[in-house]
C-alpha cells in the first residue's frame, strides 16, 4: 500500500506543473492545453516516482541521487523519454484506429493501454 501511495503521490504532484502552466495559457484552445498538461505529466512523474520510491517515502519527492542523474546522465534519461514517446504514440494509434473502425473494437484499446502501461513501467524499472 506504501508503493501504492509513492505512484498516486508522484502523479499528483507531476501534473501540477503543467496545471500551472496551462493556466496561464489560456489563450490557447483546449487541445495544446491539454497536451502541455500531459506533457508535464509524463516528464515530472517517473522523475518523482523514483525518488520517493528510492528515499523510501511517498513524502520526500527530493532524492539529489536521483536529481543529479538528470545532469550526470542525460543519455539515459533521453532514451527512455524517447521510448516512452513511441509506447504512448503507439498505444494512441491503435486505440484511435479501433475507435474509428467501430465502437465494439473499441474494447479492445484496454488490453492495448494495459500492454503499454507493462512496457512503460519495465522501462522506468530498467532506468532505476
Amino acid at each position: 500500500m506504501g508503493q501504492m501511495l509513492c505512484f498516486v503521490t508522484a502523479g499528483m504532484i507531476g501534473l501540477a506543473p503543467g496545471s500551472l502552466l496551462c493556466s496561464v495559457l489560456n489563450d490557447l484552445p483546449l487541445e495544446v492545453r491539454s497536451a502541455v498538461f500531459l506533457v508535464g505529466g509524463v516528464v515530472f512523474f517517473p522523475v518523482l516516482l523514483l525518488s520517493e520510491l528510492e528515499r523510501g517515502s511517498p513524502i520526500e519527492l527530493l532524492s539529489p541521487k536521483l536529481w543529479g542523474s538528470l545532469v550526470t546522465r542525460p543519455g539515459h534519461w533521453l532514451l527512455f523519454y524517447a521510448q516512452t514517446a513511441l509506447i504512448c504514440l503507439a498505444c494512441a494509434g491503435v486505440v484511435a484506429g479501433l475507435a474509428v473502425l467501430s465502437l465494439p473494437l473499441a474494447l479492445l484499446a484496454v488490453p492495448v493501454l494495459v500492454v503499454g502501461s507493462f512496457l512503460y513501467f519495465c522501462l522506468l524499472g530498467r532506468l532505476a
